[in-house]
């Protein structure tokens, strides 16, 4: 009974170890991927969507105008 108390003793503090690493790295640690951090609410997720949209609509459009220029 005593080895039984161990084991879930020590998955307990595994999985408390677990949560309290996510909470950190997602929580408080809020890690940029190079540039300058942005500020808080200046480019909505809308917007940006939007734009990766218009990019890749301007890739297929440049494509297209070189297949056709190509004659393929």
């Amino acid at each position: 009974m005593t080895m039984l108390k161990f084991i879930l003793l020590v998955l307990l503090l595994f999985l408390v170890f677990r949560l309290v690493l996510k909470a950190l790295g997602n929580g408080l640690f809020i890690r940029y991927k190079g540039g300058d951090p942005p500020a808080a609410g200046s480019v909505p997720p809308s917007d940006s969507r939007r734009q990766v949209e218009e990019a890749d609509y301007e890739v297929i459009d440049t494509q297209l105008k070189d297949d056709e220029r190509l004659g393929r």
